[in-house]
Formats: C-alpha cells, sequence, structure tokens
C-alpha cells in the first residue's frame, strides 16, 4: 500500500477506501481518461555512441534474489554499454564472478539476499575475492535512515526500492567519478 500511496500522491490521483472489519478492504483508483486522437511522440533511440552508453565497457555483478530487481538491471545496464552478470545470491554471484580475471567494476545487490544474507555481505565477500576495493551500490525497500547510514558505512552508494533509471544512472556516474571506497 506505500508504494500505491506513493504512485497516487505523485501523480495527483484520488484513492477510495472502503473497508469492513472481518470482510476485507476494497479500493478504488480514479485515473483520468485520455484523448484517443492525441498522438504520442515517436520513441527516440540511442544510435549506441558514447553518449547514449555512458558505460560502455564496464563490467558490473548484480547480486540479488527479488527477481523484478535483477530484470530491471539485467536490462537497462546493458542499453547504457555495460556488461552485467547477473546472480540470484551471494554463493551464484561468486561462481560466476570466478571466470572473470579482473572482477567487476561496480556491484550492485539486493539488501536482502536469500538465507539471511545482505547486500554488504556479498559486496565485502567480492571485494575480499579480487583483493581490491570495488565501488558498490545497495538497493533496499527499507527507507531508513539507519538502514541508510549501515550501508553507506560499507563505502556503498544506496538507493531505494522500487529501482529508478535515472537515480541508478546518476549513482553509477558518481560512484566512478569518485573511485570506490578503500
Amino acid at each position: 500500500m506505500a508504494i500505491v500511496d506513493r504512485i497516487v500522491r505523485l501523480l495527483a490521483l484520488d484513492i477510495d477506501v472502503r473497508s469492513r472489519v472481518g470482510h476485507g478492504s476494497c479500493f478504488a483508483l480514479s485515473v483520468p481518461g485520455g484523448n484517443s486522437d492525441e498522438v504520442l511522440p515517436e520513441p527516440v533511440f540511442f544510435s549506441g555512441q558514447t553518449a547514449g552508453r555512458p558505460f560502455a565497457g564496464l563490467h558490473v555483478a548484480c547480486v540479488g534474489s527479488d527477481p523484478n530487481t535483477l530484470d530491471v538491471l539485467a536490462t537497462l545496464l546493458p542499453s547504457w554499454g555495460a556488461h552485467p552478470v547477473v546472480a540470484n545470491g551471494l554463493h551464484a554471484i561468486q561462481n560466476c564472478m570466478a571466470f572473470e580475471q579482473h572482477g567487476p567494476d561496480l556491484i550492485v545487490a539486493d539488501d536482502h539476499l536469500d538465507g539471511g544474507a545482505r547486500g554488504g555481505d556479498a559486496i565485502l565477500a567480492l571485494r575480499q575475492t579480487f583483493g581490491r576495493a570495488i565501488a558498490a551500490i545497495v538497493v533496499s525497500g527499507d527507507r531508513s535512515a539507519a538502514r541508510r547510514k549501515a550501508v553507506e558505512a560499507l563505502g556503498c552508494g544506496f538507493l531505494t526500492k522500487p529501482l529508478q533509471p535515472a537515480k541508478l544512472r546518476a549513482m553509477i556516474g558518481h560512484l566512478l567519478d569518485q573511485g570506490p571506497a578503500e
């Protein structure tokens, strides 16, 4: 409901809630109708030039247990020129990355992994595996200041779910500009 509430507020829509104890709740969302005669603008596609592919050649380890987040990363990163290695869980990403000599240039980890592991655990493990600091981002559904501080204490960027492409892109650019935290 928090996500629906946020969307309703962002789009300035109305939501009606009716609830009866023991019977459940009913939610109604009022969305304004559009004009079917309106012509949508043509989509703009990047030509593959550096301007549209700012992360060309970037190797990214993506680890998570949330298929939606992993799908977003697997789709977005290649469109920006990056090469993602996507794995479901800590051990899976370590096995995938074992074949890479240099390792990833960036790690994007879901905050909650299967088996009780955290995204920070995956980041620390990959940094240890490759013996160097690697720029990293943790994606979390927990928006609390305490969680943000804990992630930032690891030297990682922090983004909240749902993952927003513009924020992800800006965070990657920022982390690559400043270099990985030691």
